[in-house]
């Protein structure tokens, strides 16, 4: 999937990371559940919103554990400085830098 300029697709890649931390709101959560169908008529798989990314990206099943362990990482990091991070920077981050390099390039 070419992810450049794709900007739902990016959105739902967020919520994801959001989803696999526990900060997406119920509110959110309740949208993606309900779109559930149209992605699997999109994209060719069935299952839930979460499933269905992590078919299109080809994520491991492992996913949802390695981007808590991210953020668990990142809390302690934030904490021992006084600090509280933003669950929505974090997320912007972790796709940007972990599932977007290489695939804007075209190489």
């Amino acid at each position: 999937m070419a992810l450049d300029g794709n900007t739902a697709f990016r959105a739902l890649l967020h919520n994801y990371v959001l989803w696999c931390i526990g900060e997406l709101d119920e509110d959110k959560q309740a949208k993606l559940e309900a779109l559930a169908p149209r992605l699997a008529q999109t994209f060719g798989h069935s299952g839930s919103w979460q499933e269905i990314i992590s078919v299109e990206m080809d994520f491991p099943p492992t996913m949802p554990d390695v981007v808590r362990g991210l953020w668990t990482n990142n809390l302690k990091r934030f904490r021992a400085n006084g600090e509280e991070p933003d669950p929505n920077v974090f997320a912007q981050h972790v796709v940007e830098k972990n599932f977007l390099p290489d695939r804007q390039t075209g190489d």
